[in-house]
């Protein structure tokens, strides 16, 4: 016999309609009493329904409930206004279905329901036998000592860590986002005293996370930092915490460490299962160590099962006989709920475990005390606890080097090749001396030591001449046989040539002898090669070098005038080798793009092809293919386009009645024979006025 379902049908018409509408069951239009209370029972009254309900009420009216439950002979009104707040009448309800009170909440989900005076009882509000045996019961886990105090979560500690080596250099990644090997041995020695197994699964399980808060961005198999992540670094622990705890219930791929104990992960709806994770845990007592193996038991009698049709929707039967099975057995799900325990859990800060690791619990609040400040150590050397973190420290990784770290600070240490290369790409030393004192306080001259100077820096020029700002420490480096063995020729003191393909594995030699290098061979396109004029031009100053140049200067110019000699033409060898220095070639005429070489300039056809685009005019040209003698050509230009050191001319050639591409080196002469530009355009009447350009 179901007595809720009787209880029901003794309440007020008006209170029927007030609970329905707060449950959104709906009612037809002018239904009768049969049609309302069949439907008022085929909604409320089942043991699934009344735990679903359940947990998803506010700890005080889950309370409250429980209070109830133990309480079989009800309470009076009186009683219960005292307790849980006073009732309004169904009409007032209706008119504001807004509950008021702990206690009109119960009633309008219809489980705290009126009953009538009888001959030994007086009336009273009380709790339906079928709900107090479906109601969850309370959970009775036995504590231990209390919990030890967490200071920061795990977590955290690692984005901190994570942030300030990505602030260093990228830190490699592999094609799905989790680290490589030697990222791991990194962030290994920067997290003492974690061990590598911890490391790893904490790892694999943040770096996602952090590229979906836009801490971090993958590319090319390597995590920079973002500015999301100096912002982030900025947020209270708690704001950091809860940000990181949302990212994770809402990530839609599995875990690494949930991998590992199932062979079938299909199904699963992660987001779902992640929240029953964190409200198992919120159900264990706060403050207090336990045994984490009889912890399952209990909660599974209080909460239900870990995993149910919830968790697993897309793949449980939409037709299944038993609703609220498992789909994992109880041995399965309870291993999957310790490895939850030792593992996100822990590493969140949900859950903390004692020092011999036996035993776990929920953390107590930790009391919000004022930040540790930094400290100073040995010369140049600054403390910095975990717990202390703020944006300014990726400036940190610019000016310092990570020394050594443990379970409650980092200790960085200033580095002078460090600090060089930061004043050579512009940034200020005293960015980092205002951080540095606003966490620390003033800082002494003996803490900073003798400041570094400004570094020498060599610039490479296209990648193959490297220029000295001081001639001298160009002198001092090649002294050394790794510097020296990039170099091709020494032209003048602090001026040497490069091999091109060379240049970035001397740009990083030089870094590693502390000197500011500034353009590398390897970023550009590779340099074009010399014209017989350039050629010539050189051989005429490396010979005022020889006659005018001082005598103790090491000097050797035979290799290159040899190479500026072979570009020449073989009469202009001759003509080198015979009178000494080559003299420049004729200068071309002012009225023909040809060069040296008998090739076109094409940046000398430039303007004038661009304004016979703009006026549409028609172009007559001399062109001179690949194969053959020259052809004379009227053609109509439509678009320009450089494809590495060559222009090209897409046009309409009116010979061929066809559209056809020229390269301009090939032009041998070009002129503007009219166009169908306006009548009244100065511009198209210049060109025509002007035969030749």
């Amino acid at each position: 016999m179901n007595r809720w379902a009787d209880w029901l049908a003794d309440l007020p018409a008006s209170l029927q309609r007030a609970i329905a509408r707060h449950q959104r069951i709906s009612l037809p239009r002018r239904c009768d009493e049969a049609a309302r209370l069949a439907r008022l029972r085929d909604s409320l009254c089942h043991a699934r329904t009344v735990r679903e309900v359940f947990f998803g009420q506010s700890p005080e009216v889950r309370a409250a409930l429980q209070e109830l439950r133990a309480q079989p002979r009800g309470l009076s009104a009186e009683a219960l206004a005292a307790r849980y707040g006073t009732l309004r009448a169904p009409s007032a309800i209706l008119a504001d279905m807004r509950p008021q009170s702990v206690a009109e909440q119960l009633l309008l989900l219809g489980w705290l329901l009126p009953r009538p005076a009888t001959p030994r009882h007086p009336a009273r509000y009380l709790l339906p036998p079928e709900v107090r045996a479906w109601l969850p019961r309370p959970i009775t886990l036995a504590t231990d000592d209390p919990t030890p105090s967490l200071t920061l979560p795990p977590a955290l500690r690692m984005i901190t860590v994570v942030l300030l080596a990505c602030a260093e250099a990228p830190l490699p990644l592999c094609q799905n986002g989790t680290p490589r090997v030697a990222a791991l041995r990194q962030l290994l020695t920067r997290l003492a005293p974690l061990d590598d197994t911890t490391v790893s699964a904490a790892a694999h399980l943040l770096l996602p996370l952090m590229a979906d808060l836009g801490l971090i961005s993958v590319h090319n198999g390597a995590a920079a930092l973002r500015p999301g992540g100096q912002r982030f670094l900025d947020r209270p622990a708690n704001d950091q915490i809860a940000r990181l705890r949302d990212a994770w219930v809402a990530a839609p791929r599995p875990d690494r460490w949930l991998l590992l104990l199932l062979r079938a992960q299909r199904g699963i709806t992660w987001p779902t299962f992640r929240r029953r994770l964190l409200a198992w845990v919120e159900a264990l007592p706060v403050g207090h160590l336990l045994d984490p193996a009889g912890t399952y038991a209990d909660l599974e009698a209080s909460l239900g099962p870990l995993a149910d049709p919830h968790t697993h929707w897309l793949s449980w039967p939409r037709r299944a006989a038993r609703w609220d099975r498992s789909p994992w057995n109880r041995a399965r799900a309870a291993e999957i709920w310790q490895a939850a325990l030792r593992g996100p859990l822990t590493w969140l800060g949900l859950v903390v475990w004692s020092p011999d690791g036996a035993r776990c619990g929920a953390p107590a609040p930790a009391p919000v005390d004022a930040p540790a400040p930094w400290r100073y150590g040995g010369p140049g050397e600054i403390c910095i606890p975990h717990t202390t973190l703020c944006a300014g420290m990726t400036l940190l990784p610019a000016f310092m080097v990570w020394q050594e770290a443990d379970a409650a600070q980092m200790i960085y240490r200033l580095d002078r090749r460090r600090m060089a290369q930061a004043r050579a790409r512009g940034e200020p030393l005293a960015s980092l001396k205002a951080i540095i004192e606003r966490q620390a306080g003033p800082s002494s001259e003996e803490w900073w030591g003798e400041t570094p100077p400004a570094a020498p820096t060599i610039r490479l020029v296209s990648g193959v001449i490297a220029v000295a700002d001081e001639p001298a420490q160009l002198d001092r480096a090649a002294q050394r046989r790794s510097v020296r063995r990039y170099l091709s020729a020494r032209l003048a003191p602090g001026v040497a040539l490069v091999a091109p393909d060379r240049a970035d594995s001397l740009a990083r030699t030089l870094q590693r002898a502390d000197l500011v290098v500034r353009g590398t061979g390897g970023s550009g396109p590779p340099p074009a090669p010399l014209s017989p004029n350039e050629c010539a031009a050189l051989l005429e100053l490396c010979d005022f070098y020889r006659r005018n140049g001082p005598a103790e200067a090491p000097i050797s110019l035979v290799q290159l005038e040899d190479r500026l000699r072979a570009a020449l033409p073989p009469d202009r060898q001759l003509s080198a080798a015979a009178h000494g220095p080559a003299a420049p070639l004729e200068k071309p005429a002012a009225d023909s793009a040809l060069g040296g070489d008998g090739q076109a300039d094409a940046s000398a056809w430039l303007p004038t092809v661009r304004r016979a685009i703009r006026g549409r005019h028609t172009l007559a040209i001399s062109y001179a293919g690949a194969d053959g003698p020259p052809t004379a050509r009227s053609i109509r230009p439509l678009r320009l386009e450089r494809h590495g050191e060559h222009w090209y001319l897409y046009a309409y050639c009116l010979a061929r009645q066809a559209e056809r591409c020229f390269r301009l080196d090939r032009v041998l002469s070009l002129s503007i024979e009219g166009g169908r530009g306006r009548r009244g355009d100065p511009e198209a009447r210049a060109a025509r006025s002007r035969p030749t350009d």
